[in-house]
C-alpha cells in the first residue's frame, strides 16, 4: 500500500471539530467592484490549476447553488463571467506552447 506522502493524500482522520472545516460566513457589507473582481479571478485561477476547462467554470458560475460564484455572475453579468471562462482555454494554451518551446 503507497503510503501518504506517495499518493500525496493526508492520513488524518475525520473529527467532528476539525478546525480547518469550511465554514462560509457573511459580510457585513457588499463586496465592491475591485474585491468582486479578485475573487472571480482567484476562483478562475484555482479551478484551472484542477484542470477545469473554461466551459466547466463557466457552469459552475451559472449554477445558483454555488451561491459565491453564482453571485459574481449575478452582479457583474454573463458578459464578464464569460470573460474570465475564456481566459482559462487561452492561459492553457499559452502555458502549452511555452511547455513546448514554442
Amino acid at each position: 500500500m503507497a503510503s501518504a506522502s506517495e499518493t500525496g493524500r493526508a492520513t488524518k482522520e475525520f473529527e467532528l471539530d476539525d478546525p480547518l472545516e469550511l465554514v462560509g460566513v457573511g459580510l457585513e457589507e457588499p463586496p465592491d467592484d475591485a474585491a468582486l473582481n479578485e475573487m472571480g479571478c482567484s476562483i478562475v485561477e484555482e479551478y484551472m490549476r484542477m484542470g477545469w476547462t473554461g466551459e466547466n467554470i463557466l457552469r459552475l458560475f451559472r449554477n445558483p447553488a454555488f451561491h459565491m460564484t453564482h453571485n459574481i455572475l449575478r452582479l457583474k453579468g454573463e458578459a464578464y463571467v464569460q470573460g474570465l471562462a475564456a481566459s482559462v482555454d487561452q492561459m492553457r494554451s499559452e502555458l502549452q506552447r511555452s511547455g513546448d518551446g514554442s
